[in-house]
């Protein structure tokens, strides 16, 4: 048996219907997204704070004189090798 023709206000509704579904739907996937999302960040929290802190930040193991390459520790500044 098919079904009649609709009116433009009964497709209206029809199509109203549908997308207040698929809104629903995205919520929720939304929602279990988030929290996943919050799951991995609390994981990440919780591994940042078990580290162990340092007093001061290390320095770097390359030093750069006015971009010329590399400084070696036993050459004296503004002399080559």
């Amino acid at each position: 048996m098919a079904l009649p023709p609709l009116t433009i206000p009964q497709l209206g509704y029809v199509l109203f219907f549908l997308g207040e579904q698929t809104a629903t739907a995205l919520e929720a996937n939304l929602s279990n997204l988030e929290s996943k999302l919050d799951a991995i960040l609390a994981a990440l929290e919780a591994n940042v704070a078990e580290q162990p802190k340092t007093s001061e930040p290390e320095k770097a193991k390359s030093q750069t004189v006015a971009d010329k390459g590399p400084v070696e520790d036993d050459i004296e500044p503004g002399k080559t090798a």
